[in-house]
């Protein structure tokens, strides 16, 4: 029904996933602009245009993060988009209990960007 009234559906929701389950559904296109603790990619896009605008280039930087790890999506969706650049080192800095998720840390291993 949302369909007939967009070309676009921009997505918020409290709820980790929501944006892939309604994605699925969606016969539009469908933007994640956050779903509970899980990922914020919109935000991702923008600090690493930031860092292009700020710095110049993401290639061949060493990048840390720091604070609330666990429950931070913007976190969560950066690290996985620096995997597409040059990362030359990504550091996750935080209390143990508030640590970047094994699954983030798995991706960007994966890539071979040392962490």
């Amino acid at each position: 029904m949302m369909c007939s009234y967009c070309d676009v559906i921009v997505l918020r929701h409290p709820k980790a996933g929501s944006s892939e389950r309604a994605a699925k559904l969606a016969r539009k296109p469908l933007i994640n602009a956050g779903d509970g603790v899980g990922e914020h990619p919109t935000q991702a896009l923008l600090d690493v245009f930031t860092i292009r605008e700020e710095i110049g280039t993401v290639n061949r930087l060493i990048v840390t993060m720091v604070g609330d790890l666990k429950h931070g999506r913007t976190v969560h969706s950066l690290a996985q988009l620096l995997c597409l650049y040059e990362i030359k080192q990504l550091r996750f800095v935080s209390p143990g209990n508030l640590k970047m998720p094994k699954e983030v840390t798995d991706y960007v291993a994966s890539h071979g960007i040392d962490q």
